[in-house]
């Protein structure tokens, strides 16, 4: 399962912006002190500004693709379409796409 927003503005040019309201968000409702969290949100590659890890823990991922669109990723949501069972973790990667979108004025979009 991909789930991707897409946004009128340009995520090139607000990538940081945007990375910065998930992590917010993400760890709001996660870590009781993150705020002493400094470094997040972060780049793994300092050269490569198309992927973000947003959390302390390491779990939440933001992956640009164009210029308009992005991927929320969690690192254990089920990508695989064959099984069919509830998971928590892809309703959350879910709510947390639809919350970017509502204040990105944008949409989700699952594949």
């Amino acid at each position: 399962m991909k789930v991707i927003v897409q946004t009128k503005i340009s995520t090139k040019d607000n990538r940081e912006l945007i990375v910065n309201l998930a992590s917010e968000i993400v760890e709001a409702r996660g870590l009781k002190n993150s705020y002493k969290n400094e470094g997040i949100p972060y780049k793994p590659n300092e050269w490569d500004d198309s992927f973000w890890t947003i959390d302390a823990g390491n779990d939440w991922k933001i992956k640009f693709h164009d210029e308009h669109s992005f991927e929320v990723i969690h690192r254990y949501q089920i990508n695989d379409k064959t099984r069919t069972e509830y998971s928590a973790v892809n309703e959350g990667v879910k709510g947390l796409a639809n919350l970017l979108a509502y204040k990105l004025n944008g949409k989700v979009i699952i594949e």
